[in-house]
């Protein structure tokens, strides 16, 4: 089921605040590329807890993240399994697939969605005031966006907002060049109420 088709924009009130979500609806579809053993579900230790919406320095231990995305190609854009082939006059540039005969091989999975499920929109200008984030700042930093996705975890944990659906986690739009895909990151112990759990593949590009 396609994530743009089915979405909707829920804007809910919090603790005097209004934050807008994206909703997805039952059947709605996540990719995700991995390459360790229960990298498609299990949380990954602290020490490897350093994407854009994991926890901050210091809270390394307070939640983790699983990431996920709208298509396999944004999920293997996010998972650097992917680069730019540049090409030269008006032919759009190839994608090819990076590989690293040292590393464990990379496989992909898909999840389904059990039952509805909300995601504090990240890109949404007002709602990432809210949590600390500058939408105009010039520079891209990840610790920023950390924080603002502690600010959410602890939010949600101090006082859940009353909304009609689970407040599964975070949404944002891929900043890569080869992709301006959505991903969505589960807060860990969300996946396990809400997602039904695909039979993993190896990765290749393109796919078969």
């Amino acid at each position: 089921m396609s994530i743009q088709n089915n979405a909707t924009v829920a804007a809910v009130p919090w603790e005097g605040r209004v934050v807008t979500m994206m909703g997805l609806p039952v059947g709605s579809e996540f990719h995700r590329v991995f390459r360790h053993p229960d990298g498609d579900w299990k949380a990954p230790p602290e020490k490897y807890r350093n994407g854009r919406i994991d926890p901050p320095s210091g809270r390394k231990a307070d939640f983790s993240i699983l990431y996920t995305a709208e298509s396999l190609l944004t999920a293997a854009v996010e998972a650097r399994a992917l680069r730019i082939l540049e090409s030269d006059g008006l032919d759009l540039p190839d994608l090819v697939e990076v590989r690293d005969p040292e590393l464990p091989a990379r496989h992909w999975v898909m999840y389904t969605l059990m039952a509805p499920a909300l995601f504090v929109n990240l890109e949404h200008r007002q709602t990432a005031q809210v949590f600390g984030l500058d939408p105009d700042m010039v520079l891209d930093r990840i610790d920023v966006w950390q924080q603002a996705s502690a600010a959410v975890w602890d939010a949600i944990a101090a006082n859940p907002p009353p909304a009609i659906a689970e407040v599964a986690g975070i949404c944002y739009q891929s900043k890569h060049r080869a992709s301006n895909g959505w991903n969505f990151g589960f807060f860990h112990g969300k996946h396990t109420q809400l997602l039904r759990r695909g039979k993993f593949k190896a990765f290749t590009w393109p796919p078969p």
